[in-house]
């Protein structure tokens, strides 16, 4: 893929490292000239010098001939502007944006940001995954946080122990899509049975999640 990369810091650095790596072509739009001389050196990629938020500057970095771009500046006014010209003017399959203020998130959204990223609200998910679910693994929020991926192990205690999957009363808005068992992995049905020490998988929406993890004997509501 083509990839553009536009503001940040050490954010660009660690993107186009990454991205290197798994043979992407990437280009970075940089308004310092010192970190784009440092993003040259360092990466071997393009570094156009200015302001992403100028249509010149992105046509500059052949902004209609990427795949993606990624709009990483601290400040969310310009990220919006970057997809927005992006998408508009060059026609770019898909934006990305870093929003700095998760208030800001449902706007970008609503204005066709494709891919939003907010780090206080991923840490506030975090923080809170920690502190209520005791028994998952891990918690991926998804699509803006309004869906999350729960991973889970059932504790020997657990409710559900011995009881199949029909027999559950899942919360709405909750299904278990994997249990893995040892070595064995199943996309159950009803009819499956659970054990103790089964790692479920489970999707919920954000309001069932803490209800559907309950049920398993993971958490308390």
């Amino acid at each position: 893929m083509k990839i553009m990369l536009v503001g940040g810091h050490y954010k660009a650095h660690f993107l186009a490292k990454s991205l290197k790596a798994k043979h992407h072509e990437v280009v970075l739009v940089n308004d310092n000239m010192e970190w784009c001389k440092f993003l040259t050196n360092a990466h071997d990629v393009v570094c156009v010098c200015g302001d992403g938020t100028k249509p010149f500057i992105l046509e500059d970095a052949r902004a209609a001939e990427m795949d993606a771009v990624a709009a990483l500046t601290n400040k969310d006014a310009e990220n919006l502007v970057i997809c927005k010209l992006a998408k508009k003017l060059f026609h770019v399959k898909s934006t990305l944006a870093i929003v700095n203020d998760p208030k800001n998130l449902v706007v970008f959204t609503r204005l066709g940001v494709d891919k939003c990223i907010s780090a206080t609200e991923m840490l506030s998910d975090v923080i809170e995954s920690e502190t209520v679910f005791s028994a998952v693994h891990s918690y991926l929020p998804l699509e803006n946080g309004r869906i999350v991926c729960l991973d889970l192990v059932l504790p020997a205690d657990s409710p559900v122990c011995g009881k199949r999957l029909r027999e559950l009363e899942m919360p709405h808005g909750s299904i278990v899509g994997i249990i893995v068992r040892g070595e064995t992995t199943l996309v159950p049905n009803g009819d499956a049975e659970l054990l103790a020490e089964d790692k479920i998988i489970l999707l919920a929406t954000a309001q069932a999640a803490e209800r559907a993890t309950a049920l398993f004997g993971g958490g308390n509501v």
